[in-house]
């Protein structure tokens, strides 16, 4: 089956191909690190997208793809109407138990609403709703100002372990 393969199998060792890039990319950090102290050299590949043409062929072990450059398809007179694409995303997700917030998001709420810059919004737009959601990967908390039509008028990042007072805006 030489060229071949199915599609599992192709994922797979593309999957595999990533892991050792970003073994590789680790390794060199940690053999050449930064001139410049406190600068980090290694970075993770955290997504990525594969865009393949291929034609699909039965067998008798079950149906299998068959990579084809362009150069194969002119060669081999193949009508580019015949090629399939296979696209996909492979995302990183980190190998570690979800993390529980140090407060509940009604506490987080009620702080948020006590900020002067929100007091302010309220005045000027009526009620606010104030909506928390915690994301466990980085500790914090996301928080959305909504204004009673709808627009979102902050949003803002909040650490879980930090008051509340002390936050850093995304935007408006």
């Amino acid at each position: 089956m030489a060229g071949k393969l199915r599609v599992e199998e192709f994922l797979g060792e593309f999957g595999k191909a990533l892991v050792a890039a970003q073994d590789q990319i680790l390794r060199a950090a940690l053999e050449k690190p930064s001139p410049i102290e406190g600068m980090r050299t290694a970075f993770s590949i955290s997504e990525t997208e594969l865009e393949v043409k291929f034609v699909f062929e039965e067998e008798a072990a079950g149906t299998v793809i068959r990579p084809v450059t362009s150069s194969m398809s002119r060669s081999q007179g193949l009508n580019p109407g015949a090629l399939s694409t296979l696209k996909a995303r492979i995302l990183v997700v980190p190998d570690e138990s979800a993390k529980t917030p140090n407060r509940a998001p009604s506490d987080v709420e009620r702080e948020i609403r006590q900020r002067p810059d929100l007091l302010r919004l309220q005045r000027v737009f009526g009620n606010l709703a104030v909506k928390a959601e915690f994301v466990p990967s980085v500790g914090r908390w996301i928080v959305d100002v909504v204004e009673p039509g709808g627009l979102t008028v902050r949003s803002l990042q909040v650490a879980d372990s930090r008051p509340v007072g002390v936050s850093e805006p995304l935007g408006h």
